[in-house]
């Protein structure tokens, strides 16, 4: 009998703290409140213990980080099941090492094509450390959607700016017919067919017919030129047809000559010292490639910049961490390139580094290829 109450008070205290005091009840409600929260979030959510191995995930966290379990079984087996037998990205599993001891730390991170909002957080209870929890939210939609609103709006900005000038014209043009001057009236139209009617800072953009690529080239070329950048379209530039998906081509373009401009301006102002604030004169070029072959849309944007070093160019499109202070600004070390892949492959396409420094301008040159971004000729045609 001794012997026996002995062991049950050790046993007794043993659990006590393997379950820090928490009760059989406690642990029973815990448990279904914990299945009914997991399975209830929108977001991902991935336990570790507090030796960092991965004890427990939800359904949304092996679908963002393409976890998939060996033994198939219901929604609430998954829920609760630990992902002791799937591969945890590296990146993960390392932010829950370096997550402090108080507060959180969270990264953007890059696990296939998504982009994701992880955040790693310690649990103590009572003072005593339990593991850790990663939340994981999918910012990819967020991101692609914020680029194509500031594209959208650039134009916006660049067709209200077109809009005042093709106003002032037109008052031009009635108040010389109102006065009776009707051969200056005569004569100023013609002018204005023959040097077009509407005046862009973009060199060559006459080439290029398409109004959403037209639109978008105006809008950046307005942009550049105010911080000093000129953009040009190279004369063997060729678009046929009209553009299916304005947004997604739109936000490609538009970041490929959003970082071609900084990174003419980084390298422009580096090299200026105590003139850095001199913004009256061109520090250098951006030229863009347009090429329509059927459906087939092909780009190349190349500037004058520093360029890309060749230890830099396998992690280019790489995911940078959140904070600004870790971020390249030339040429989207970011989350801009990042999105321009991930679009690009979402519609068969590619974007890749063609070359770190172009032969020509000296700096770098990125293409494009997406194979269903035009409408056919038969069909425009038709239309």
């Amino acid at each position: 009998l001794a012997i026996g109450v002995i062991a049950s008070l050790a046993l007794g205290r043993r659990l006590r703290r393997e379950t820090l005091g928490v009760g059989p009840e406690e642990l029973a409600e815990m448990a279904r409140d914990q299945g009914a929260v997991l399975r209830g979030l929108d977001d991902g959510v991935l336990a570790f213990s507090s030796a960092g191995v991965p004890t427990l995930s939800n359904s949304t966290a092996e679908q963002l980080l393409g976890i998939a379990h060996v033994e198939a079984g219901t929604d609430a087996d998954r829920d609760s099941d630990a992902p002791s037998r799937a591969e945890v990205p590296e990146v993960i599993r390392r932010m829950m090492v370096e997550a402090p001891d108080h507060g959180a730390l969270r990264r953007r991170v890059n696990v296939g094509d998504r982009i994701l909002l992880a955040t790693a957080v310690r649990v103590s209870r009572d003072g005593v450390s339990v593991g850790g929890v990663v939340t994981l939210r999918d910012e990819t939609q967020v991101l692609t959607m914020a680029r194509q609103l500031e594209s959208v709006t650039s134009m916006a900005r660049a067709l209200r700016t077109q809009r005042h000038e093709f106003a002032n014209r037109l008052h031009t043009v009635f108040g010389l017919v109102d006065t009776g001057a009707t051969d200056e009236a005569r004569n100023y139209l013609a002018t204005i067919l023959r040097t077009g009617p509407i005046a862009t800072p973009v060199e060559g953009i006459e080439v290029i017919s398409e109004p959403y690529l037209r639109a978008l080239l105006e809008a950046k070329g307005t942009t550049a030129a105010e911080v000093g950048v000129s953009l040009s379209v190279t004369p063997d530039s060729l678009v046929l047809g009209r553009v299916n998906e304005p947004e997604d081509v739109t936000l490609i373009l538009g970041n490929l000559i959003d970082n071609a401009v900084r990174a003419v301006v980084t390298d422009a102002m580096g090299g200026m010292g105590d003139d850095a604030d001199r913004t009256d004169e061109v520090f250098g070029r951006v030229e863009v490639t347009l090429l329509g072959s059927g459906s087939e849309l092909h780009a190349v944007v190349t500037d004058t910049g520093g360029g890309v070093e060749d230890a830099d160019v396998e992690s280019i499109f790489d995911e940078g961490v959140s904070s600004a202070d870790d971020l390249d600004p030339d040429h989207g070390h970011g989350i801009g390139l990042a999105l321009c892949r991930r679009t690009a492959r979402r519609h068969g396409g590619r974007v890749w580094l063609l070359a770190g420094h172009d032969p020509v301008l000296g700096g770098a040159g990125f293409a494009v290829h997406l194979p269903d971004a035009l409408s056919d000729d038969t069909d425009d045609k038709e239309r």
